[in-house]
C-alpha cells in the first residue's frame, strides 16, 4: 500500500485530533462569549475524553502550557456521550475553546456541520508548520483541502506484527490488500 493511503486508513482508527471549536452562526467567538482569552494571563478551556492516568498526564502538560504561556486551562473531560455533549455545547454558544475529537468521523462531521474553526482562521498557516510533522500527518485534519486538526495522539491498535522469517519458511510476501491478508491467514 502507498505510505498515504496506509495513513488514511489507521487514522480512522485510532487517532485523536486536536481541533478548535467555533460558535454557531452568527455567535461570537468562545473567548468572547465565555471570558476566555488567548492573551498571556487569560484562561482557555479543553475538553476531551481522556480520564485517569490520561487525564493526570494532559493535566501536566497543561500545567507545563501555563507557566510557560501565561495562560490558565481549565480541563474539563467528558468521558461519555461525547460528541452530544459536545454539539450540545456548540448549539447552545458554550463550545470549549479546544476540542480533543476522537477519530477522523467525528472530526468530518463537526466540520460538516461548520461547527469547526479552520485553523487559518486563527493565523496557524499549514505551510509554516508541515516541516515539523511526517508526511500525511497534517492530512488527517483536512477536511475539504483546509486544516482544522493536528493529531496529537496516536493509538494504533489495528498494527499487525510478524515475523519475517516465518512468511520465508512459508513461502509467503507480505499482503498488500485484504484479500491477500485473508489468504495468508488461511496459509499459515
Amino acid at each position: 500500500m502507498a505510505r498515504s493511503r496506509s495513513l488514511r486508513m489507521l487514522a480512522p482508527l485510532a487517532t485523536l485530533a486536536l481541533i478548535l471549536t467555533a460558535c454557531p452562526a452568527g455567535g461570537s467567538s468562545p473567548g468572547a462569549s465565555g471570558g476566555a482569552s488567548g492573551g498571556a494571563g487569560g484562561t482557555i478551556t479543553v475538553t476531551s475524553l481522556w480520564g485517569g492516568a490520561e487525564a493526570t498526564a494532559f493535566q501536566a502538560v497543561l500545567d507545563a502550557f501555563k507557566t510557560k504561556t501565561g495562560i490558565t486551562v481549565t480541563y474539563s473531560p467528558q468521558r461519555t456521550d461525547y460528541a452530544t455533549v459536545l454539539r450540545t455545547q456548540i448549539q447552545g454558544g458554550t463550545p470549549p475553546d479546544v476540542a480533543i475529537i476522537p477519530g477522523i468521523g467525528f472530526l468530518r462531521s463537526f466540520a460538516a456541520a461548520g461547527n469547526l474553526k479552520k485553523l487559518a482562521d486563527i493565523g496557524l498557516d499549514r505551510a509554516s508548520i508541515e516541516k515539523n510533522y511526517a508526511p500525511g500527518i497534517l492530512d488527517v485534519g483536512t477536511v475539504n483541502g483546509d486544516l482544522y486538526a493536528i493529531m496529537v495522539k496516536l493509538n494504533s491498535k489495528s498494527t499487525i506484527w510478524y515475523k519475517p522469517n516465518e512468511f520465508k519458511a512459508a513461502s509467503i510476501t507480505v499482503p498488500k490488500t485484504w484479500e491477500d491478508f485473508q489468504a495468508v491467514i488461511k496459509k499459515l
